[in-house]
């Protein structure tokens, strides 16, 4: 995403240069060499083709030397030369913005300059060599401002300041041209600057007209002091993007209300999302940094941006996981949902895809439980109505959440995070069906597969037993609290083999890829996260 600042004086906004942020920094290298390689490409094409030694094809002697490496050929060649610096320069590494707007006045000026040399050094071929200078200097006065990001005022400054050396030329060179009448000569001039101020003219608008486009598409993405970059995500109530902050260059999570989901129920149980977020502060519960409303009335709150892996990204990208890491990431999720259910907050969406696992701080594989889009406020909360209806991911729903949506508590969420533990430890959900009518049937009344028939390898007794325990048709045959299962967690024989040095060395060995490619589509995974 570029952040650019208008030009645009009806909107009351400075004009400013293209690379004042990190991502307009990104985006002025990327278009400097784009601009580099096709004026590589042009200029050395030009050079080879103008030079193709046709004269021993007519009969005539060829003298290579010449007709390469000659004054005029020189000049060609340093017009190559200023393009590949160009090209190369901006290439790799990333470049300070400083040295790109240099880069760019180099890449323009310089190659018009020697195009005008290129002209006087010709003079003797007069018209023939002058059109080829003019045709040369406007397209690269006009492809530059199409590719380069630039105010209207630079884009003037850079082709004015290029042009006036070959129009410079062009006065030089007619004045002393003796095939052209007095008269011929000063037409041909005037034609010169006229048609340059034009091509001048033209690229500044041309600027201006692709800046201001730049400017309302920054604007568009912008919410208060954070601008949107890239969707690294959508669940149950809305869209999530990676996005920065003005001010503090800090990366966060950017969390729209669907467009969707636009009703003033939505609305609401959106707002409290935020509000019961906000209101937890443990460690292992990602946390929310500030919230509000677009111009046009869209909802939205930042929260930290976890640069990892959600546990169905980690499962699909690694596989099973040993039954010490399971253990390990349960505990710490037991942590999150502890604090929430303390205060009366249902979670009602746990699953892989919400809890995620980073490095924070030097330490390696913290928790993070995400996305509380779906939470039961506290009793008593009379601000929306507990509809009888199932809420959350059919494949990881606990029985009372299918049959009585609106009586769940703790132990539900409980359930859900057994479920996720099994898909840690297997790779494999604990129930698949063909439809969502089937699932539920089985979330109903069948018997979960012990996870170790299920992976086909032994699993740890006391490890297989709790989670056999979490999925417990009765919400009472399950643990009691999250503090119950993290101290049975704690208790098992695996656990505290996963040391953090064990976590850091596997983080070194497998990095998180970037959000990008990490990007859950949830309309490509089966009964994926969606209010039902």
């Amino acid at each position: 995403m570029v952040i650019l600042q208008g030009d645009v004086s009806e909107h009351g906004v400075t004009p400013q240069p293209p690379a004042t942020t990190e991502g307009g920094r990104a985006f002025l290298q990327e278009r400097l060499s784009l601009f580099g390689r096709w004026f590589f490409v042009v200029a050395l094409a030009y050079y080879v083709f103008a030079n193709v030694p046709t004269d021993p094809i007519m009969g005539f002697r060829f003298d290579w030397a010449t007709e390469y490496f000659g004054a005029h050929e020189r000049l060609n060649l340093a017009i190559v030369a200023c393009a590949a610096i160009v090209w190369l320069a901006t290439r790799d590494p990333p470049r300070a913005a400083r040295t790109l707007v240099l880069l760019d006045a180099f890449g323009t000026i310089v190659p018009l300059v020697l195009l005008a040399i290129t002209a006087v050094v010709n003079r003797d071929h007069e018209v023939d060599e002058l059109f080829t200078v003019l045709v040369a200097s406007a397209n690269i006065i006009v492809v530059r401002a199409i590719a380069v990001p630039s105010t209207a005022r630079r884009t003037l400054l850079l082709s004015g300041v290029g042009y006036l050396p070959v129009l410079g030329a062009t006065i030089y060179v007619m004045y002393g041209a003796t095939s052209l009448s007095q008269r011929s000569a000063v037409n041909l001039a005037l034609s010169a600057a006229l048609w340059g101020a034009v091509a001048v003219a033209s690229a500044s608008m041309t600027s201006r007209i692709l800046f201001r486009l730049r400017t309302e598409v920054a604007d568009a993405r912008k919410l208060g002091q954070y601008t949107l970059q890239q969707e690294i995500g959508h669940g149950a109530m809305g869209v999530v993007y990676r996005a920065s902050h003005a001010l503090l260059r800090r990366e966060t999570a950017i969390k729209l209300l669907a467009p969707a989901r636009n009703s003033e129920a939505d609305l609401r149980r959106f707002e409290r999302e935020v509000q019961a977020t906000a209101r937890l502060t443990h460690p292992n519960t990602v946390a929310i940094y500030d919230f509000g409303r677009s111009p046009d009335g869209v909802f939205y709150y930042a929260m930290e941006y976890i640069d990892g892996l959600s546990l169905d990204q980690l499962v699909r990208v690694h596989g099973p996981q040993p039954p010490e890491r399971v253990i390990h990431i349960l505990r710490q999720a037991c942590g999150a949902l502890d604090e929430a259910h303390r205060v009366g907050l249902i979670h009602r969406d746990i699953k892989p895809a919400n809890v995620m696992v980073c490095v924070r701080g030097g330490v390696a594989d913290v928790v993070k439980v995400l996305d509380f889009g779906l939470v039961k406020p506290p009793a008593g909360d009379v601000t929306q109505s507990a509809a009888n209806v199932p809420m959350g991911t059919p494949l990881y729903m606990s029985p009372e959440a299918i049959e009585n949506p609106a009586a769940v508590d703790g132990r539900s969420d409980l359930y859900a995070l057994g479920a996720t533990g099994y898909f840690l430890l297997t790779g494999t959900p604990v129930f698949s069906a063909v439809n969502e009518i089937a699932l539920y049937g089985k979330h109903l009344t069948a018997t979960p597969q012990p996870a170790s028939e299920r992976l086909g390898s032994p699993v740890p007794a006391d490890l297989e037993a709790i989670l056999a325990e979490c999925l417990a048709k009765v919400a009472a045959d399950r643990p009691a609290d999250a503090a119950e299962l993290a101290r049975r967690l704690a208790a098992c024989r695996s656990a505290g083999e996963w040391t953090p040095e064990r976590a850091l060395e596997w983080w070194r060995r497998h990095p998180a890829p970037p959000a990008a490619e990490v990007a859950v589509d949830a309309h490509a995974r089966t009964f994926d996260a969606r209010a039902m």
